[in-house]
């Protein structure tokens, strides 16, 4: 894989974060500017908890986030928010709440989208792992998954009507 530039996760304070600074990804932390370019740009969010400890956190990193093909998808279609569990643990209880009220399950990393608007989740837009025998990466659903089909798909907004504080 060629070698990118590094995004803006290359200055933060999180390790996690910091490990993700070499993705061909526009990422931005959780915060005022990632919801201010949602919000300019009327692109949903695709949110990504993880931590530094959580295996799974980095197999998804490396096997969907790291490659080109998805990273550009990604940033072409979508705000992506990556938060560290461990720095935001209120970001990460609100979403996980949510995500295991819809989909029965949660855990890390999460990884789904927020509609523009509630930022609330789209229930039926949760990424899940594929199986081994399929040979797909995790994310390999976004090119179905356009931000006008996410605007259209029903939206359970489970208090979530706001976005979190964002006091950092």
């Amino acid at each position: 894989m060629p070698r990118h530039s590094e995004n803006r996760l290359k200055d933060s304070a999180s390790p996690y974060l910091r490990s993700a600074a070499h993705q061909p990804i526009d990422w931005y932390e959780w915060g005022d500017a990632a919801f201010e370019r949602a919000k300019a740009d009327d692109k949903p969010m695709l949110l990504d908890i993880g931590a530094v400890w959580c295996h799974w956190c980095h197999v998804i990193d490396r096997e969907s986030y790291e490659n080109p093909d998805i990273a550009k998808i990604i940033s072409d279609n979508f705000i992506a928010v990556k938060v560290d569990r461990d720095e935001r643990p209120d970001v990460d209880a609100r979403y996980q709440a949510a995500i295991s009220t819809l989909s029965g399950q949660g855990g890390w990393p999460l990884t789904g989208f927020l509609l523009p608007g509630a930022w609330a989740p789209a229930p039926t837009a949760v990424l899940k792992p594929a199986p081994p025998a399929l040979a797909v990466s995790p994310v390999a659903v976004l090119p179905l998954l356009s931000p006008l089909a996410l605007a259209a798909l029903p939206v359970a907004v489970l208090a979530l009507n706001t976005p979190l504080a964002l006091a950092k």
